[in-house]
């Protein structure tokens, strides 16, 4: 039941890997976002040590798919400093956002191999009542930005494409980069990069074509191949991480 006059507050927890694809032993970031969507101003407890933020405000699930089955990794509960306890209190101001940088290694305490992974988190809603419900009737949701899914493979190596020329790739498939252009977008948004390649898979004779949007320096994937760009020059060249075929 609800105290008299007090309405609901809402916290929202958004959950983004910087990236969803890496290469062995690079060390893997999420960012959390906290936003209070009520009208009232709240106080969070926050904590200097990040590890302490994680052991008492998030649950993990990081699972690695075989053979189209998840198998769940262990993730124990991350070790907090109890100096740390019980962190200070922030206020956050109505549809004010909070931002922390998690290192992944926080919640896992394994290497983990070449594969395609699947990382999901939420609310310990049970440790976040008990720092809470004495003062707020708060309400707790959470969601990922964009996919959980994340891929680590082998190694790395920059190549340059230019306009309709075919660069062959370690793994043999084929790239060629056949055009720029700018999607117009509404005001406040940000416009991709549409870029234009054409490709030829491992001893096919046949082309196929793709278009991507691209918003440097963000990760894409043509056919199974991981890239991420970092130059161009409009309607001549670019210049691209290459990151391998991506794990099944």
């Amino acid at each position: 039941m609800k105290p008299p006059g007090n309405s609901e507050n809402k916290i929202h927890l958004v959950f983004k890997l910087n990236k969803f694809i890496y290469t062995l032993n690079e060390e893997i970031m999420l960012t959390v976002a906290i936003q209070n969507q009520s009208e009232n101003t709240i106080e969070f407890m926050n904590f200097k040590d990040d590890a302490c933020f994680a052991h008492f405000y998030l649950k993990s699930k990081i699972s690695k798919s075989i053979s189209s089955q998840l198998n769940q990794i262990e993730s124990p509960q991350p070790h907090c400093n109890t100096l740390s306890w019980p962190g200070s209190a922030q206020k956050i101001k109505p549809n004010e956002v909070i931002e922390k940088k998690l290192a992944l290694a926080t919640f896992i305490h394994e290497s983990l191999e070449v594969g395609l992974y699947n990382v999901r988190f939420s609310w310990n809603e049970k440790m976040l009542g008990n720092l809470f419900e004495k003062k707020y009737n708060l309400n707790y949701n959470g969601s990922f930005s964009n996919k959980p899914e994340m891929y680590i493979v082998k190694n790395k190596k920059i190549i340059e494409l230019e306009l309709n020329k075919l660069v062959k790739l370690d793994s043999g498939f084929e790239l060629a980069l056949t055009g720029h252009t700018h999607k117009r977008t509404r005001v406040g948004q940000k416009s991709p990069l549409v870029t234009s390649f054409r490709f030829k898979k491992n001893n096919q004779n046949t082309e196929g074509e793709a278009r991507v949007n691209v918003f440097p320096p963000e990760q894409f994937s043509i056919e199974g191949h991981g890239f991420e760009p970092i130059s161009h020059k409009y309607n001549e060249s670019m210049k691209l991480i290459y990151l391998g075929v991506l794990p099944k």
